[in-house]
């Protein structure tokens, strides 16, 4: 993967930026937070290596969310390991992890999330609750029992004016969310579903090329965070709609009530994070498609 300065970072800055961009993936290595994504996007960083060009600041994200780890790994002490490596092997496939901390006393995973609040309206999102659940299954295996699991977030767009007129706005910028811990057996058969797909996706592509079963691994639309299919009523020659429907039929229905100075549009979805976000979209045959 190369590299690359479009926007004339400072050398320190971007040679620091540059070193997250990783390495090559390893056949039958796979790390939680990949296990859990799509098998698409490491197969094709697995073929085209050294076809990918990445720009530094698409690792600014990154860089911002180690600031956390700093802090764990500066405050560890008898009482808790922190930046652990956990792997496990099955079935030909070895699983790694590194852990943000673990404190022996209260039992504890915790990890470290930076992001805008607006990521934790809903609660803690689905692939987090799911990538610290294997962090247990992981620390078990060592011989840790896990009775809590925490994310700590630092909220990177938090504003100490923001909750004046709002009781729920959040108090300082760091909370810390509670994560649901699951059954360690559906833990495990969840790592097993996840192997098997990840290893035939290596298995077809490596052997046969990933041209040929790129479609077999396609991101779903809520792994390509598509924003959904929405259909507009507008005024004849109007660019701008009067009403907006998730569902065609409720749009037709309003539709028919206005007459025939308005018109329905559809409005197909956008795939957010091929567009804006994946760092291997315009090596990937349909995230080309997206990026024209």
């Amino acid at each position: 993967m190369k590299v690359t300065n479009n926007y004339n970072l400072p050398q320190p800055f971007y040679k620091t930026l540059a070193s997250f961009a990783g390495w090559k993936p390893k056949q039958s290595s796979i790390g939680v937070t990949t296990l859990i994504s799509p098998p698409l996007p490491r197969m094709v960083k697995m073929t085209k290596w050294d076809e990918i060009e990445v720009d530094a600041s698409d690792f600014i994200p990154i860089l911002l969310g180690n600031v956390a780890h700093f802090v764990s790994e500066s405050n560890t002490g008898e009482e808790a390991i922190s930046e652990e490596w956990l792997n496990l092997e099955l079935d030909g496939m070895k699983l790694v992890a590194r852990l943000d901390r673990y404190e022996f006393k209260r039992k504890a995973i915790i990890d470290y999330k930076v992001s805008k609040i607006a990521a934790f309206y809903d609660g803690v999102k689905e692939e987090w609750g799911l990538q610290l659940n294997i962090y247990a299954h992981l620390l078990r295996k060592k011989g840790y029992p896990v009775e809590k699991i925490e994310i700590h977030g630092i909220l990177k767009d938090w504003s100490p004016g923001a909750g004046r007129f709002n009781p729920s706005y959040p108090k300082i910028g760091y909370q810390i969310f509670p994560v649901i811990i699951m059954e360690d057996e559906k833990v495990a058969e969840y790592i097993n579903q996840r192997i098997s797909l990840h290893k035939r996706a290596e298995q077809l592509i490596l052997s046969e090329g990933i041209e040929r079963h790129w479609k077999e691994f396609l991101c779903t639309p809520k792994e390509r965070w598509n924003s959904g299919d929405t259909w507009a009523v507008k005024k004849k020659n109007n660019k701008r709609a009067t009403a907006l429907f998730q569902d065609e039929l409720t749009a037709k229905r309003h539709l028919e009530k206005l007459g025939t100075n308005y018109v329905l549009e559809k409005r197909t979805g956008i795939d957010m994070n091929c567009l804006y976000y994946c760092n291997v979209r315009r090596f990937c045959e349909y995230g080309k498609s997206v990026c024209r």
